[in-house]
């Protein structure tokens, strides 16, 4: 009996589980990754959403620079940019459509087509954009604040220069190009023409 007595009445059994310490290191180091993962994905979701606003603004710039390239490609003759200004554009095109480029207010562009206005964009710095029309020496034509281009002034467009300014909250971007009037490149018109 007396062995039995010095038995303790209870064997310390290695066990397969974590002691305490060792689960609250692993739930310290899951939270400290989760934590460190959380930021760099909201990051990453700002930086892509910063990303897809400004790749919105370029395609709605370059598409309404595209647009108003393209119109004041087809005007017809020389004298109708009669009445342009540095704001505005006359176009007639060969097929009879009269469209207007207008720079109003301080960011709108907008472009009316046979007396139908239509929004281009309203991201344009105004102060900072504006049509010029050049002579065939490459000269700018000279027009007086709120005045517009002569029937001589008019005749003597060789080239237009179309300078447009964009501007989001975030990014700014310009485009600038020069144009022909449609078959102006090959000379002037002749009387027997018309």
């Amino acid at each position: 009996m007396l062995s039995r007595l010095k038995q303790p009445h209870w064997k310390l059994q290695a066990t397969g589980g974590f002691s305490l310490i060792e689960m609250v290191i692993v739930i310290l180091a899951i939270g400290i990754f989760g934590s460190l993962a959380a930021t760099m994905l909201a990051n990453g979701a700002t930086i892509y959403a910063k990303t897809m606003e400004k790749k919105r603004f370029i395609a709605q710039a370059r598409s309404s620079y595209w647009r108003l390239n393209r119109e004041t490609g087809l005007q017809q003759k020389k004298s109708n940019y009669i009445n342009s200004t540095q704001n505005m554009v006359n176009i007639a095109t060969a097929t009879g459509k009269t469209v207007q480029a207008t720079l109003t207010g301080e960011t709108n562009l907008n472009l009316s087509i046979s007396g139908s206005s239509h929004l281009l964009s309203n991201t344009t710095l105004n102060d900072s954009s504006r049509f010029s029309y050049l002579t065939d020496q490459f000269n700018e034509i000279s027009i007086p604040a709120g005045q517009s281009l002569t029937q001589s002034q008019s005749q003597n467009v060789h080239l237009m220069q179309i300078d447009i300014k964009y501007q989001s909250s975030s990014a700014t971007i310009r485009f600038k190009s020069f144009v022909f009037p449609q078959n102006v490149r090959f000379g002037q018109e002749m009387p027997y023409h018309e």
